[in-house]
């Protein structure tokens, strides 16, 4: 059996790396006609409208730049198939039943979980009306990103965009009152990740609320498992949905700290990186720790350890209180030395997943 088991991983593994190795080679190929110009024009079209700064530098870069820059590319579908492969090892046991209890959480966890993300998600989109509705007239510097520019959708105005926003907040809170839960954790999911990409399809990519959102992809099959569970008359619910969240987490850190060497190289970890950052953008209490060099390179070192090392540590499940009360600190720390983010910032939030929230004092109304 263990012989079996191991010969079906390393087929997988194998198939896996054979289709990383040709959408490699299908990219490699994509890039090359496409900096001589022979590629189709339907396929040309989709990416400019995707990548419009590539029009503008196509003729202008180097072959130097472009080669590192398509290095890049392959390098993260390569890290992507290995990742993928090491949470499907992961995962794999949390889908076999019967489950026992180290592949299971506390019911009681589940429900307080998606209490508490759609009570923080109302809350978090609550002043968007207002900035929606003033972006509304902005339509000149209007560009889509993500979702908004492959579906082509247009400025809204103030009028569709308070109904969205309406429908937004009654989604959550039906989630709230266990009104059809399922179906309106998918709608508010689907209305965040839209608003949200209004609020940055004007010039400034924001990534505040990349960690929410992700996390908000998995609630509705949470939400889905408890719901099965309560009617079973069950007190547990598989783990794989709340582990999915959490590796959600632990991913975006992983492929934030590979963009950073990806783009900056090595050098990206050199005091003087932050000390350029901080001296530039920071606060005054963020310039006043310029000034030190050592303690730039201690911060700098540690916050690309930080984000390295979480899907580690979520995977070998070790440490995972370190990571979370470091991770508070980092977050904290771009707060008071670069004013970004804020003390209770959804990244901070998200790790509201990681909580044994049954071990909690719960008001009952």
């Amino acid at each position: 059996m263990g012989n079996k088991s191991l010969r079906t991983r390393l087929l997988v593994f194998a198939i896996g790396l054979a289709v990383s190795g040709v959408l490699a080679a299908m990219v490699h190929e994509i890039a090359r006609q496409y900096l001589q110009q022979t590629l189709p024009a339907p396929l040309n079209q989709w990416i400019e409208s995707l990548y419009p700064r590539l029009a503008l530098i196509r003729t202008q870069a180097s072959p130097a730049w472009w080669d590192s820059l398509l290095q890049g590319v392959l390098f993260r579908i390569r890290l992507a198939f290995l990742l993928g492969f090491a949470l499907w090892e992961y995962a794999r046991p949390l889908c076999k039943p019967p489950l026992d209890p180290a592949q299971t959480i506390p019911l009681l966890r589940a429900k307080r979980i998606t209490q508490v993300y759609y009570a923080l998600s109302i809350w978090y989109a609550s002043d968007w009306l207002v900035q929606l509705e003033a972006l509304s007239q902005w339509t000149p510097f209007y560009q889509p990103v993500f979702l908004l520019k492959i579906l082509q959708l247009p400025l809204l105005s103030a009028s569709a965009f308070s109904w969205l926003f309406g429908c937004l907040i009654l989604s959550g809170l039906l989630v709230l009152v266990r009104v059809a839960p399922v179906f309106n954790a998918l709608i508010h999911t689907i209305l965040f990740v839209i608003l949200h990409g209004y609020l940055i399809s004007f010039h400034k990519i924001d990534h505040t609320y990349s960690a929410w959102m992700y996390i908000g992809f998995w609630m509705p099959l949470l939400l889905w498992s408890a719901q099965k569970a309560s009617r079973k008359g069950l007190t547990f619910v598989p783990k794989l949905d709340l582990w999915a969240m959490q590796a959600s987490i632990g991913l975006l850190y992983a492929m934030a700290a590979a963009e950073k060497i990806l783009v900056s190289g090595w050098a990206w970890l050199r005091a003087d990186n932050l000390q350029g950052y901080l001296l530039e953008q920071g606060t005054a209490l963020g310039q006043w720790v310029a000034q030190f060099s050592w303690l730039c390179q201690i911060l700098v070192v540690g916050a690309w350890s930080f984000e390295a090392g979480f899907l580690a540590a979520i995977l070998l499940r070790r440490g995972i209180g370190l990571f979370l009360t470091t991770g508070i600190l980092f977050h904290w720390s771009t707060a008071l030395l670069l004013n970004a983010g804020g003390w209770f910032s959804p990244w901070i939030a998200a790790y509201l997943v990681f909580l044994p929230w049954e071990k909690v004092s719960w008001p009952r109304f």
